[in-house]
Parts: C-alpha cells; sequence; structure tokens
C-alpha cells in the first residue's frame, strides 16, 4: 500500500508540472539571438468554389455564407499560433504561402498565392506558427498583395487564446 501511494503521488506531481510547462513563456528561455520565424505552415484544399458565371454568384456571394476569422493561442517556446479560416485565394492556385516579421512589436504576416489563373475563389484554412515572442502587447497584421488586409492587437502571454472576426467591409 505504501508503494502505491508513493507511485500515486509521483505521478500527480509530474501531471501538476506538466501543466506549468504548456507555454511556458519564460523569457529567460527564449535566447535573444533567436530568430523571429514562421514555421508549421499547412494549409487545406479549396472547400468550395465561387464563379462568377454561376446564377446565384454574382460578386461571389456564396462565399458570404462563409465567416472569416482568426484564431490565435499561445504554443510552446513563446510561439503564437494562428489559423487564418475562409481566407479566400483563387481556386486553383498552385502555392499559398506566408512569411512573417516583426518591426516595433507589428507582427507582419504576408498571405500570398502563386499561380492561380482560374476565374473563381474558394476559401481555404492556414494554419502556422510565428515567434518566438516576449509577453507583451503586439499588433498582427495581415497582408495581401502587399496592402494590409486585416490588423487586431493582441496582448501575447503564456494564457492567450482567442479569435478575430474579419469584417467582409472591404
Amino acid at each position: 500500500i505504501m508503494k502505491r501511494k508513493g507511485v500515486f503521488l509521483l505521478i500527480n506531481l509530474l501531471m501538476l508540472t506538466m501543466g506549468f510547462v504548456g507555454c511556458s513563456n519564460d523569457n529567460e528561455k527564449i535566447k535573444e539571438d533567436t530568430p523571429f520565424t514562421l514555421r508549421n505552415f499547412i494549409h487545406t484544399g479549396c472547400k468550395n468554389k465561387a464563379t462568377p458565371d454561376e446564377p446565384a454568384s454574382a460578386n461571389f456571394a456564396q462565399l458570404d455564407s462563409y465567416e472569416e476569422s482568426i484564431e490565435y493561442s499561445c504554443k510552446s517556446s513563446g510561439r503564437l499560433y494562428i489559423k487564418h479560416v475562409n481566407a479566400v485565394f483563387n481556386c486553383c492556385a498552385e502555392e499559398i504561402k506566408a512569411s512573417t516579421s516583426l518591426t516595433n512589436g507589428r507582427i507582419i504576416i504576408a498571405e500570398t498565392e502563386k499561380g492561380g489563373t482560374c476565374d473563381c475563389i474558394c476559401p481555404y484554412d492556414l494554419s502556422f506558427e510565428v515567434g518566438p515572442l516576449k509577453d507583451g502587447k503586439y499588433t498582427v497584421v495581415i497582408k495581401r498583395d502587399s496592402q494590409e488586409y486585416t490588423t487586431f492587437v493582441i496582448d501575447f502571454d503564456k494564457n492567450l487564446s482567442g479569435r478575430f472576426v474579419v469584417s467582409k467591409e472591404k
């Protein structure tokens, strides 16, 4: 019975310790010379094509039913996880990419497509991590074709988790 209590105590202690590790953003863990990068980029395929030829699709109207949003949270090693839900690109884009930079508290994320000359568009989900970041306020800027597409502010720390809805008023 004594062995069981010891094992039980050890397991509980390990689980408690793991709970504190989650998104540890201890500034001393982030080396000052660690470059700010984007990693683990993935995207879905085209979710639903919208073409100007279909009867109900003047101005790609069926895409209005899709809410575009950006989900974000803190990941390990002081990284910001971003999932851009229903980002609209050409339906036959050869390649979708993202790059990032950090300047004066502004996290700039450039989303680009290569190719894609079809006369249709569709929503994709993009996800990636950027960082490392130190705790504090940042302005996240999503760019398309060198233009600011949308912007929002986060207060980065280990508890960060949120969602920003992109306005369709463009």
